[in-house]
């Protein structure tokens, strides 16, 4: 009897097989998910770009979106995408801390009623307010005042440089001594064959949106593609 009890207890034995467990499904957040808590379940992000209270973190080909720090949406990158050729240089006059601002065109060209300017320079507005600028209809009111430039410009056959220009000057001295002195400037401007500006300008306004905090001294020139996090933040953050 003893043998047979054995036998029985051998052979449940040796029909039994583990079965391992099912990995755990994908994380995927869900709205109001706390980004502390994303980072926990997927990991670092691979880079992250914040504006204002915004921020855009990119795991593999997916940019997360937080508002607040809380999780809102989510972006693909570019299947197909554009590459720039992007040329920088910026000056400027010791570290700026100026951060109250009067802004107005720089050119004859540009006009605050005219439609580029309606059209393109609240873009920029918003921008430079996510950069901690605080901007004053009063030039009275201003520490520096802004005068910007933007548009396209024909070289050649079929060749335009489409550029954004920032000058900022002392309002002090404009006020005291009516001249114009210079604190920090920066342009940045891509040459290429396509008369689109509205194509370009979300290019130059991402890379002027890591200048104008502090504009340096930088003379480059880089290739930027449409589909980088921080262009397609812009374009988000920008978004009506």
């Amino acid at each position: 009897m003893k043998l047979l009890v054995s036998l029985l207890f051998l052979a449940s034995c040796s029909s039994y097989h583990h079965v391992p467990a099912s990995p755990p499904p994908p994380y995927n957040p869900v709205a109001g998910d706390a980004l502390q808590l994303v980072i926990e379940k997927k990991g670092e992000a691979q880079e992250c770009v914040s504006l204002l209270t915004n921020n855009y973190c990119l795991w593999d080909k997916e940019i997360l979106v937080f508002v607040d720090s809380k999780f809102k949406d989510k972006m693909s990158l570019l299947a197909q995408e554009t590459s720039y050729n992007v040329n920088i240089e910026t000056q400027s006059v010791g570290k700026n801390e100026a951060r109250k601002i009067f802004v107005q065109p720089g050119s004859k060209k540009l006009s605050v009623n005219g439609i580029q300017w309606r059209k393109n320079y609240p873009m920029l507005e918003k921008i430079l307010k996510a950069n901690g600028y605080t901007i004053t209809n009063k030039l009275a009111e201003s520490q520096q005042v802004v005068k910007v430039t933007f548009g396209l410009k024909d070289l050649d056959v079929a060749k335009f440089k489409r550029y954004l220009n920032l000058v900022a000057y002392d309002t002090a001295e404009m006020k005291k001594n009516k001249k114009e002195v210079e604190m920090w400037k920066s342009s940045v401007s891509s040459i290429g064959t396509t008369r689109d500006f509205d194509k370009v300008y979300p290019i130059l306004l991402g890379i002027t949106s890591e200048l104008v905090s502090d504009a340096g001294n930088l003379n480059k020139s880089l290739i930027v593609s449409d589909s980088n996090l921080n262009v397609q933040a812009i374009k988000h953050f920008l978004a009506p």
